[in-house]
Parts: C-alpha cells; structure tokens; sequence
C-alpha cells in the first residue's frame, strides 16, 4: 500500500513539480495504486496528471481527491510504483465546506 501523508508533507517531499510536458498515451492502460485504497487505470483522458516532476515522475489527481507521485518504471515496457500519497483536501477543511453547504435549518443547533 502506498504511504499516505498530509498535504503539507507530500508538498514538502515533491517539491511542487512543472505542468505536464509530455504526451501521456503510452502510458494508457497501466495501473496505479493509489492514496484513496483502489488501483486506478491510467487513461490520458480520464486521468488528470496534476504535474510532472522531471525525468520519470508524476503527480495524478484521482476523482476521489487524492493525489499519488508515481515513478515511472521499465522502457521497452512501463510500470507505475507509487511512492507518495496525499487527500488533496484537509479534512477539517472539508468538513468546513460541507457545513456551508447545509441549509440554516440543517446547521442549526438546540440547546437543551
């Protein structure tokens, strides 16, 4: 399984990276392990690669919010090794989000 960590260190650790420059198809149909516990299929247009690294590795967003740094293995024929994983959105964050979401009713509290 893939190490997950908070944002702050998977920042720290990857040093932010560059936007993509690369073209990705070759890569179609490899599998990833990922943050959020399932094995993705990487597909150019399903996968969002959130930046590049240099050399050989990346950073993709999941639709789950996770972000994974992946290591790109092999020449004649590739593998992913994920090294790195972070939930794209704090989780105290997210719970901030989701109350402002809920309706004045919802959000109000009784006292007894």
């Amino acid at each position: 399984m893939v190490d997950v960590v908070s944002m702050n260190e998977f920042e720290q650790k990857t040093g932010g990276g560059v936007p993509l420059r690369r073209k990705m198809t070759i890569f179609e149909g490899i599998p990833y392990e990922c943050g959020c516990g399932e094995t993705h299929i990487f597909s150019p247009s399903q996968t969002r690669v959130y930046c590049e690294l240099g050399g050989r590795d990346y950073v993709f967003l999941c639709l789950n919010e996770y972000v994974t740094l992946v290591k790109v293995k092999g020449f004649s024929s590739h593998k992913f090794k994920s090294l790195l994983s972070a939930k794209l959105i704090d989780p105290i964050e997210d719970k901030n989000r989701q109350i402002d979401r809920m309706s004045d009713k919802e959000s109000e509290v009784e006292f007894l």
